[in-house]
């Protein structure tokens, strides 16, 4: 990467497994790599208006191991999309591995284009267990470190 390519940042959806999201934002402090522009869905965009709003990673990382999940989504069938602010029954991880095809096959068209793709392997953590949020934490920044050590 030059040093005076402007650098968008785009983070995903995934329920708690956005919290590797706040790991990504530490790797990029730490390289000291300056985000001009940033956009996010459903967690993403949780994640990055606090970002586009001066939070740091860490104060975002405070934020998020506060946070209870279940409180401020839920599964909901609308023309709004899949997540709503509506408390689900107890069908959570039912409904959301039920769209991971579609949501995997989604980002695939969207993320085509990209010049650079960080995607952590979270295939082993759970959408909505809050008790994983450091342990995606740290996984998305080890999965960012070693990617962007290589490029900058």
């Amino acid at each position: 990467m030059t040093k005076n390519k402007q650098i968008g940042l785009a983070l995903g959806g995934g329920a708690v497994l956005g919290a590797a999201h706040i790991g990504v934002l530490k790797a990029l402090e730490e390289l000291e790599i300056s985000i001009h522009y940033v956009a996010g869905t459903s967690i993403g965009a949780f994640v990055a208006a606090f970002y586009a709003f001066d939070k740091t990673w860490k104060e975002i990382e405070e934020i998020a191991l506060k946070l209870k999940w279940i409180d401020i989504s839920g599964i909901s069938l609308s023309q709004y999309g899949l997540l709503s602010n509506e408390k689900p029954n107890n069908i959570v991880d039912v409904m959301v591995n039920s769209f991971h095809f579609t949501l995997q096959a989604s980002a695939k068209l969207q993320t085509k284009e990209a010049d650079l793709l960080i995607q952590p392997d979270l295939s082993s953590f759970n959408r909505s267990d809050m008790d994983q949020v450091e342990d995606l934490i740290d996984k998305g920044y080890e999965d960012s470190i070693s990617i962007l050590k290589d490029i900058v």
